[in-house]
């Protein structure tokens, strides 16, 4: 009865909370975690007492002799609670509203980037968006943490793509859990297609994601290496094919900005050996993203994105490294040809090898006589094979 009433006064306050501090969801989680806890361990101590009474009884009954089988009372276990549920309840509520909260969060962060560089790409583009004029048209949402604008028409710039990757606010257990654990900022990854440029390759990075950035890029891995730019923080490692290369693209507006937004920047990567897009000229740059009320102090990063467009397109390299590089890139074609011939060779002869385990198969199950007249008709292909071509001319 102790516990019955230490139940019915923390309930009602439990209650009372969750109707009033929603905003507080990751502590109302913890409460209803509390108390499940809390009633599964009062439950085990109720099962506990109940074990105890019946073995005193147990033992009473043993040194008391009766004649006939008694008949047990009915144990009584109280008033029945039902804290589970209504902590199971109060979860699934807290999740859908935490799904709706953090949905809403996502759109508005993307319209909000997108206001704040609405007048870059409106300046840059003479299309955007995906075929609408209202402002929500301009960025596609696919899913409820990523979206995606698109900017096209302009010069030396085949098509821009930037990403959107958010938290997965709308999920409460990636918010608890995930967050906690291994927390990731939302991030702006763009991708713009360019129409042509000299053999360049060369990548910027921040230590820790230079090593993954180079392994997971087959063009840097084959022609770049990793140089020494005293321009740059000792934060950052550089991969360039050349020397030229380097420094006719790290010019001092891209140092400076890079200096200056070192925080939020991730990676650089520009190449015209790409190797999984069919635009093989690409540039790449992601950065992190600030709080919805400091946007605007990213938006360089995205204008440099636009100088560098038009930058790479007018470096020419000298006649010397240009040639190098192209004949370090036809050396790679040849190489990557040799191997594509040499798989459809294995290829065309495991398939020959496979045909003849299914006709030895097939021969296995036939008779003698069967077997005797297939081996004959192949014996005959074969001299047929072997023998002079003999040309008919009238």
């Amino acid at each position: 009865m102790k516990n019955c009433r230490v139940h019915g006064e923390i309930f009602p306050f439990f209650f009372h909370f969750c109707t009033t501090q929603m905003a507080k969801l990751p502590l109302l989680v913890l409460l209803c975690v509390g108390c499940i806890l809390l009633t599964s361990a009062h439950k085990l101590a109720d099962d506990a007492e109940a074990v105890v009474v019946s073995t005193a009884a147990d033992e009473t009954q043993e040194n008391v002799e009766v004649e006939t089988a008694s008949i047990p009372e009915p144990v009584d276990e109280g008033p029945k609670t039902y804290y589970v549920e209504a902590g199971a309840i109060v979860f699934i509520v807290v999740y859908i509203l935490q799904f709706f909260m953090g949905k809403s969060s996502n759109d508005n962060f993307a319209k909000a980037w997108v206001r704040v560089n609405k007048d870059l790409f409106t300046k840059n583009f003479a299309y955007l968006g995906f075929g609408e004029k209202d402002q929500e048209a301009l960025i596609l949402r696919e899913a409820y943490h990523c979206f995606k604008f698109y900017g096209s028409g302009r010069l030396n710039c085949d098509s821009f793509t930037a990403t959107l990757n958010l938290k997965k606010r709308q999920d409460l257990l990636s918010v608890l859990l995930f967050d906690m654990i291994w927390p990731s900022p939302d991030t702006c990854v763009i991708d713009i297609a360019l129409d042509a440029m000299d053999p360049i390759c060369l990548a910027v990075a921040k230590k820790k994601n230079a090593k993954n950035l180079h392994q997971n890029s087959p063009d840097l891995k084959t022609y770049t290496r990793q140089r020494n730019f005293a321009a740059l923080p000792p934060n950052f490692v550089v991969f360039a094919e050349s020397n030229e290369a380097l420094e006719s693209v790290l010019v001092a507006p891209i140092v400076s900005t890079l200096k200056e937004f070192e925080k939020y920047f991730v990676s650089l990567h520009i190449t015209d050996e790409h190797p999984y897009l069919p635009q093989k000229c690409n540039l790449h740059l992601e950065f992190t993203l600030p709080p919805l009320s400091k946007l605007d102090d990213v938006s360089q990063l995205t204008r440099m994105a636009l100088y560098l467009t038009d930058l790479v397109a007018n470096v020419k390299l000298s006649a010397t490294t240009k040639a190098a590089a192209d004949r370090e890139r036809l050396k790679v074609a040849e190489e990557n040809m040799k191997a594509k011939q040499a798989e459809r060779v294995e290829k065309l002869q495991q398939k020959k090898i496979d045909e003849k385990r299914k006709r030895d198969e097939e021969a296995a199950n036939l008779s003698k006589e069967a077997q005797r007249k297939r081996e004959e008709r192949e014996y005959r292909e074969s001299l047929k094979k072997k023998g002079p071509k003999i040309k008919m001319i009238r």
